[in-house]
């Protein structure tokens, strides 16, 4: 069960870094091929027919067909997919209100699997990632998770972003 990582403020609180969730699609090892329903997902993901094909027809397990999509094409895809073919899961994904050059050098970012890369997300990973929980239990209309999962801490910085993007435009402008 993943975490929910921490987020990460200016001294104002304004958000430069927030946790969010996205849809990912995944299959299990059934193995049966369906063209159809390959060509629909293909056409909705963006993706290749024949890469989609290769997915639905693996005898795996587990196999990622789209990670991280945008809600509306996950819903596209329940809709298409009337033997349910297709599993979801929600990942944590990381957002950038301010756009993703804001202090990227600073702020840094995360990988795939919500693990800091660069900058302050990596430095301070331990601390923003949290805790995962190892198990979910559901009886009745209780859920317990051992362990429970620990949330992040939020990071506040001294830096003040409203300043930054004055000074970038200042800079920018030949200004300074």
């Amino acid at each position: 069960i993943p975490p929910v990582r921490g987020d990460i403020f200016d001294r104002n609180m304004r958000p430069l870094a927030l946790h969010s969730q996205k849809t990912s699609l995944f299959v299990t090892g059934e193995g049966v091929a369906d063209d159809e329903l390959a060509d629909k997902a293909a056409h909705i993901l963006g993706s290749d027919r024949c890469r989609i094909r290769d997915i639905l027809i693996r005898k795996r397990p587990f196999s990622w067909v789209a990670r991280k999509i945008d809600e509306d094409k996950a819903q596209k895809i329940r809709e298409i997919d009337v033997h349910h073919r297709f599993k979801t899961r929600d990942e944590p994904v990381r957002e950038y209100p301010l756009g993703k050059t804001f202090a990227a050098h600073l702020l840094g970012f995360t990988g795939i699997d919500n693990d800091g890369m660069e900058g302050l997300e990596l430095l301070y990973n331990n601390v923003l990632a949290g805790g995962e929980a190892g198990m979910r239990y559901l009886f009745g209309n209780y859920r317990y998770e051992f362990p429970p999962k620990q949330q992040g801490y939020n990071l506040i910085l001294n830096l003040d972003a409203e300043l930054e993007w004055t000074l970038k435009q200042q800079i920018d402008y030949g200004w300074a």
